[in-house]
């Protein structure tokens, strides 16, 4: 989909009339997928309704922490940003690819759902776009991502409240939103002040044939994103940054910085591990053995995932053989390393590569993961996938 900055028209959305707005996204066969509630964070998941919004929640963020409080009120986008991202969509972690029939592997094509994201941040614009440069470069691309993107609507909203862990002003990706979407609400009391920035989305805006909105309307919403911008406070001085970091290789802040993640290498095995003070999980990455026959996600279908308690394991196994490096090196450096204080959740299917969607209390397992290196340990190769999460 191809989107253009223009300057429309705004018109006026009485909050009484969301729900027409959402009927008007799907007529064409999308499922709407947007903020909700659930297990006490705001997600991104399907919606059926405004009810579903999250209206009258707030969030309370701050470095390490995240908490929803009540305000009463009747906005539905005041949450800031969800714990989870859009990538869940647009780049979801597993897609059939083959499929088995006769004793034969065939190649299959992905069907791309049309979706419509409902509720996107500017920050969140910014995101996409990386990871749109990133998926569609080379040769050919990522193929699935790509019909995933082209045939998604989005419907973008601008922030009315600034979080403590906010910069996107320092990156010059928001609060205001400029282009990257169909469409652009700015939330008000009385509802919400919506401009078009593509075809798809005037198309849009003239099914609903919506009244103009007053100027008093959108100064409002203009001033709604200046308080803000000036809420997140002046943006870190870019220009010529990397140079100053550079010349500066004594400063206090860098002590600060090890304080918050330190990374400890195991010369002997060459493994890193991870101590992170204050982490209640062990973020110390797991070690699992690569074995013939298995897949890894976004590739065939015809095999079955990795047995929870296989990985188990052979990461007993593993790490039996190869010790605990990150105990033994934070000790020579007088460094503890954390144990939680109260054991984590884990939820099996989630390390069998199960489709269901991990719940915000899961353990640090139900984060992302990806390859970060590979060693031969005892004659075996041996992968090691680093844990990232939760999404952003």
């Amino acid at each position: 989909m191809t989107y253009e900055a223009t300057a429309p028209a705004t018109a006026f959305l009485l909050r009484e009339d969301l729900d027409r707005l959402l009927d008007a996204v799907r007529a064409d066969g999308r499922m709407v997928v947007g903020p909700t509630v659930r297990d006490g964070a705001v997600i991104y998941d399907e919606i059926a309704s405004a009810d579903a919004l999250p209206v009258g929640w707030r969030s309370d963020v701050a470095p390490g922490t995240y908490r929803l409080t009540r305000d009463h009120g009747a906005r539905a986008f005041d949450y800031g940003v969800p714990v989870t991202s859009w990538k869940r969509y647009t780049h979801p972690s597993r897609v059939p690819l083959t499929r088995t029939s006769d004793g034969q592997i065939e190649a299959i094509e992905p069907e791309a759902p049309a979706l419509a994201f409902i509720g996107v941040r500017a920050c969140e614009i910014a995101a996409l776009d990386i990871q749109e440069r990133v998926l569609r470069a080379g040769p050919a691309g990522d193929v699935d991502h790509a019909r995933r993107r082209d045939q998604a609507l989005v419907v973008a909203v601008e922030c009315a409240l600034a979080s403590s862990t906010c910069f996107c002003t320092s990156m010059g990706t928001g609060p205001e939103v400029t282009g990257g979407a169909d469409l652009v609400l700015s939330e008000l009391d009385a509802g919400f002040t919506v401009r078009a920035l593509s075809e798809a989305g005037e198309a849009i805006l003239s099914r609903l044939a919506l009244p103009s909105a007053s100027d008093q309307q959108i100064a409002a919403a203009a001033d709604q994103v200046a308080g803000v911008r000036s809420a997140i406070g002046d943006p870190v001085p870019s220009v010529g940054l990397a140079e100053r970091l550079r010349a500066a290789p004594e400063h206090p802040r860098w002590d600060v910085v090890a304080e918050r993640c330190l990374l400890v290498l195991d010369h002997a095995e060459g493994l890193p591990r991870r101590v992170l003070p204050g982490r209640l999980a062990d973020p110390r990455p797991e070690l699992v053995e690569r074995r013939a026959g298995h897949r890894a996600p976004r590739v065939g279908d015809d095999q079955d995932p990795l047995d929870a308690e296989q990985v188990h394991a052979e990461h007993q196994r593993l790490q039996g053989g190869v010790g605990d490096p990150a105990a033994g090196v934070a000790e020579d450096l007088g460094v503890a390393v954390h144990e939680p204080e109260h054991p984590q959740r884990v939820d099996p299917r989630v390390h069998a590569g199960h489709q269901r969607d991990p719940g915000v209390g899961d353990a640090v397992e139900a984060a992302e993961r990806e390859v970060v290196r590979e060693e031969p340990v005892g004659g075996e190769q041996v992968v090691e996938l680093g844990v990232h999460g939760p999404e952003r």
